[in-house]
């Protein structure tokens, strides 16, 4: 009978190993699904402070560009309202003037020039140029050296 009472005790101290085994085993599993909690909720509170950071910078930008198109929005009025004020000073010179008697503006003439005539004028004006520019040419001449004449006359 010895024989079997020695198997039953390395079967129960086999069981306790096994027992102890599988509570280290539960008890490190615990303890990793612990960590990884924790981990998970570092990852989620860094996603959402991120998250944070960015809706805060929008809406900071988005504050910016109201704020600019309301100041734009405002210039524009004024500007709308100066160009109002103009065309109403515009109107009232308008129906002023018309409300004074209209200048008497000299006849036309109503003689048809002649073909000889209109000719005779274009030979004047061609015959004229020439003698302008001859003119301005003699000016410069002068202004730019005296001639000898005038510097015996002052000697």
């Amino acid at each position: 009978m010895a024989a079997p009472t020695k198997n039953a005790k390395q079967i129960e101290q086999m069981l306790d190993r096994l027992g102890k085994s599988s509570r280290n085993l539960t008890r490190a599993s615990e303890r990793q699904a612990r960590q990884l909690d924790v981990r998970i909720k570092e990852f989620v509170d860094r996603g959402a402070s991120a998250t944070d950071r960015v809706l805060r910078a929008i809406d900071r930008e988005i504050q910016r560009d109201i704020a600019g198109m309301k100041r734009e929005l405002k210039r524009l009025e004024q500007e709308a309202e100066r160009v109002r004020e103009a065309a109403k000073q515009s109107a009232r010179k308008q129906v002023a003037a018309k409300k004074r008697p209209a200048k008497k503006r000299p006849a036309k003439k109503t003689a048809k020039r002649t073909p000889a005539a209109r000719s005779a004028k274009k030979t004047a004006k061609r015959t004229a140029k020439p003698a302008k520019k001859t003119a301005k040419r003699t000016a410069k001449t002068t202004k730019r050296a005296p001639s000898r004449s005038k510097r015996t006359r002052v000697a």
